[in-house]
């Protein structure tokens, strides 16, 4: 019996690429993509991928995905997560990938639940693909 393969993650999208997905990229002068809408003004510098679309910055990332989550666990602000990664010298999500951050030692950084964390590292992967996809996620 031949494997299924599915193309969608088990878990559901990022709310910031819910949000991102109705804005059209705009090319500009030096090769990175700016948003003609947005639901913020964001105040970044963003780092180019191969696909040409940006990886956001930890701080507006953690802000616009509290923003967007319609439930939020055990009413944790997922925007007090920003500030204190970026104090420790993570710059962008990509940081958080699970190539280089692991569930616990996340979980011993923010003092938080591991089922927090395993939402936070999913919408860090789901966002970093559709990224290298080309979509803009905030």
């Amino acid at each position: 019996m031949p494997l299924q393969t599915h193309t969608t993650p088990p878990y559901p999208p990022s709310p910031n690429l819910q949000a991102a997905q109705s804005l059209t990229p705009t090319p500009i002068s030096d090769g990175f993509r700016a948003l003609s809408a947005s639901p913020f003004t964001p105040t970044m510098t963003l780092t180019p991928t191969n696909s040409g679309t940006e990886i956001p910055e930890i701080i507006p990332w953690f802000n616009a995905l509290e923003q967007h989550m319609k439930k939020t666990p055990h009413g944790v602000k997922l925007g007090d997560f920003g500030p204190e990664l970026d104090a420790r010298g993570f710059i962008h999500i990509s940081q958080l990938s699970h190539d280089y951050m692991s569930t616990q030692a996340l979980q011993d950084m923010l003092r938080i639940e591991m089922g927090t964390v395993i939402l936070i590292l999913q919408y860090v992967d789901a966002d970093l693909q559709a990224i290298h996809s080309g979509t803009s996620v905030i």
